[in-house]
């Protein structure tokens, strides 16, 4: 089982990769590891700030400043604790990414959404289920009124349009 101990030793590794080495690093974390909701709340608090509070220990900090310093210098910064951490968190923001798989069916989905707001507005959503018929027509209608202005394919452009044909909307449509 994936507990709590487990989710901050792994994410710890993460985040050490990320700010200490500049590698990039992806997170995966699927709905059946997150055995807490402390868990959602360590990820919604990294997507808001890419930091945790408490996690780093005396030799953690040493390694951090090691390898942050020299940045701080190379920026004119003052290698403070404050600028050396700042820099050591701007790291971690251009280099680790998670990758949530949750089920919007589940009936904690929309309670966890709303707990943790940063799951939506600090996420991009990829759906990867049959997506039905009408919403495969709408996208693509609104995607042709976009780029052609009516589904006629008159005006709304810079640039002449040809006219779209029934068949043409069809084949797009059947494309999406």
């Amino acid at each position: 089982n994936y507990d709590f101990t487990s989710w901050r030793a792994d994410i710890k590794t993460c985040l050490l990769q990320a700010g200490l080495h500049n590698k990039d690093q992806t997170f995966l974390l699927a709905e059946s590891q997150i055995t807490s909701e402390e868990i959602l709340d360590d990820v919604s608090q990294l997507i808001d700030s890419a930091e945790l509070v408490n996690l780093y220990q005396g030799s953690d900090i040493e390694a951090i400043a090691q390898a942050c310093t020299p940045s701080c210098h190379e920026r004119s910064l003052e290698p403070s604790s404050s600028s050396i951490f700042k820099t050591y968190i701007s790291r971690v923001r251009t280099h680790l990414h998670f990758a949530l798989v949750l089920d919007p069916s589940s009936q904690c989905f929309l309670a966890r959404m709303r707990r943790h707001p940063s799951l939506a507005t600090g996420c991009t959503a990829s759906w990867f289920d049959e997506w039905p018929p009408e919403a495969l027509a709408a996208c693509a209608e609104h995607h042709l009124r976009r780029t052609h202005g009516r589904l006629d394919g008159g005006g709304g452009g810079n640039m002449p349009q040809d006219p779209i044909t029934e068949a043409g909307r069809a084949a797009v449509v059947g494309a999406m």
